[in-house]
């Protein structure tokens, strides 16, 4: 139930929270599509953060300890190759960002702290002893998520394309899906749903354009075969504009 509102919410914010394209996006989407591009990108936001948890850590890294069980040891030479490759193609940008600047963040005020308690002939804070209650970070990590779901829920679940039509316009968005002789567009700027006769549509071609800031992955960095969308958006606004 829960992926089902997620997945609503997702049609509802990447349609410029227009409720008749919304309507008629949910109308013909493939919902198993939907769905299940929801729970796939949520792993943008989840493994990053199921990776940074200690218990995590320990539990992955057991087998590189002296002394490990054999089966401890061929537990974390299976996983660990593979949850690196998934932990790098998910890791959002957005997050590698907040985990840096967190690190520095811990380490200045744990250099402190220990400064103090040297001062003071206390015994200095142990390696990788929280610099923060509890509270307080618990309300810290509980933003960072927050921040990180509001952009995933923001991207598209399709690719975005250059459609040409038979009448020389451009339209660059995502095809939703057909339903008989019309075929549902949704447009990238400005957001909205758009029915086009299917006939009519001449040529497809995939946008290679990176995404936003706010929602890009490392992986997202690499080169990508299509056309640039963002300059035929750029032109289109010329055109209007002159």
């Amino acid at each position: 139930m829960l992926v089902v509102v997620i997945a609503t919410l997702r049609v509802y914010f990447v349609t410029g929270y227009d409720m008749p394209s919304a309507l008629a996006v949910l109308a013909i989407v493939d919902r198993v599509q939907l769905l299940s591009s929801s729970v796939l990108t949520a792993m943008v936001v989840l493994v990053p953060l199921i990776a940074i948890q200690p218990a995590t850590r320990r539990w992955l890294l057991a087998g590189n300890k002296d002394g490990a069980p054999f089966s401890t040891q061929m537990r974390t030479a299976i996983l660990w190759i593979p949850f690196s490759m998934t932990l790098l193609a998910t890791m959002s940008i957005l997050f590698l960002g907040a985990w840096l600047v967190g690190w520095s963040i811990y380490t200045i005020l744990h250099k402190r702290a220990a400064k103090r308690a040297r001062k003071a002939g206390t015994r200095p804070p142990a390696k990788g002893a929280p610099v923060f209650d509890p509270d307080s970070n618990n309300w810290l990590l509980a933003s960072v998520v927050g921040f990180m779901f509001v952009s995933v829920m923001l991207q598209p679940w399709l690719m975005r394309e250059d459609v040409e039509m038979r009448s020389g316009d451009k339209v660059v968005g995502s095809v939703v899906g057909t339903q008989g002789d019309m075929t549902l567009l949704l447009g990238a700027s400005p957001a909205g749903a758009r029915w086009v006769q299917t006939d009519q549509i001449a040529a497809r071609k995939v946008c290679r354009d990176r995404p936003e800031w706010y929602s890009g992955t490392l992986q997202s960095l690499l080169p990508h075969e299509g056309v640039s969308c963002d300059a035929i958006l750029e032109k289109q606004r010329d055109t209007e504009g002159s």
